[in-house]
């Protein structure tokens, strides 16, 4: 029932930017990381990237000439997304994390 849920609602890239950016928001990402981390390509990264920005979702800082992506904590439904990717995406991240120890 998650794998349809995630399906529905999110495309591949979608998926990957929400759940590194979710799972992990104090970390900072730059977007050949984003890249590699989905599997996706460029422009697929970048579109995302856009749409995510635009909806206040992400926030970007610059340190140098290298541009940093992150969840964005003061957005209104940042709890609820954050809860969201957990609940669906993130749950093998989350599982990752628990059993490392083991």
């Amino acid at each position: 029932m998650i794998k349809i849920f995630k399906a529905f609602l999110f495309n591949k890239t979608r998926r990957g930017l929400l759940s590194l950016s979710y799972s992990h928001p104090k970390e900072t990402y730059y977007i050949n990381q984003l890249m590699q981390a989905t599997g996706s390509g460029s422009g697929a990264v970048q579109r995302e990237l856009k749409l995510m920005l635009d909806a206040g979702g992400l926030v970007r800082t610059h340190s140098g000439n290298l541009v940093y992506y992150q969840a964005n904590e003061k957005c209104p439904i940042f709890n609820e997304s954050k809860s969201i990717v957990r609940k669906t995406i993130g749950v093998a991240d989350i599982l990752r994390q628990t059993l490392a120890p083991i």
